[in-house]
């Protein structure tokens, strides 16, 4: 009689044991098909800012005159007042700006017929560009950036009738371009490239401000 109890007993803990553990693999099975939780999509970054930059740039101008054709060279300096907005992404970003330059031109070379020069000619110009660039340490931008301007400037003739032609606008440029964050609110931008135009080369270095 106790043999049969115990072989009773034994066959309900086996069955208890069968049923808990069926029940177990059941639930862990049904919780590794269900699909995972989908990840977060990259925060997107944007950011405002006002920037004053310096640039400088040369160009090569077409001087014309009763009996002269050639080339002059010339040199443009000046400031910008820029209204910038970046976003960043995963580490990536991209910018665009929009705003005011002005500046002064100077052009200088000798002929043969007399000498072209003048200083301090001043200029205007609108400007708008964009860059794309990659985020380094959370402080440091590097990339390629483009602008066109259109700019406006009257050269004076000299006495012997000569000046320089204008270069067409709208003109465009190309740059590599860095940024360095300095505080949450100050960075500090430096460019380098030139314009679509010939024997052209062009500098900028400016300061934003985060709005």
């Amino acid at each position: 009689m106790a043999d049969k109890n115990l072989k009773t007993l034994t066959l309900k803990s086996l069955s208890f044991f069968f049923v808990c553990s069926l029940v177990t693999a059941t639930a862990s099975a049904q919780k590794s098909t269900e699909p995972a939780a989908p990840t977060p999509a990259p925060k997107i970054i944007e950011k405002k800012a006002i920037v004053l930059e310096y640039m400088s740039w040369f160009e090569t101008l077409k001087l014309k005159g009763p009996g002269v054709s050639t080339e002059i060279s010339t040199l443009f300096y000046g400031t910008g007042l820029l209204y910038d907005f970046t976003s960043y992404q995963n580490g990536w970003g991209y910018g665009s700006n929009v705003g005011l330059a002005q500046g002064f031109g100077g052009a200088g070379n000798s002929l043969s017929t007399g000498t072209y020069s003048q200083t301090r000619v001043q200029w205007q110009a609108l400007r708008a560009g964009g860059r794309i660039f990659k985020l380094y340490g959370n402080r440091v931008e590097l990339g390629a950036s483009a602008a066109l301007f259109y700019k406006s400037i009257t050269w004076p003739v000299n006495s012997l009738g000569n000046a320089p032609v204008n270069s067409t606008n709208p003109t465009a440029g190309f740059f590599l371009e860095s940024r360095w964050r300095l505080s949450k609110r100050w960075e500090l931008e430096q460019a380098a490239g030139g314009f679509n135009i010939s024997s052209s080369m062009a500098w900028r270095l400016g300061v934003g401000y985060a709005l």
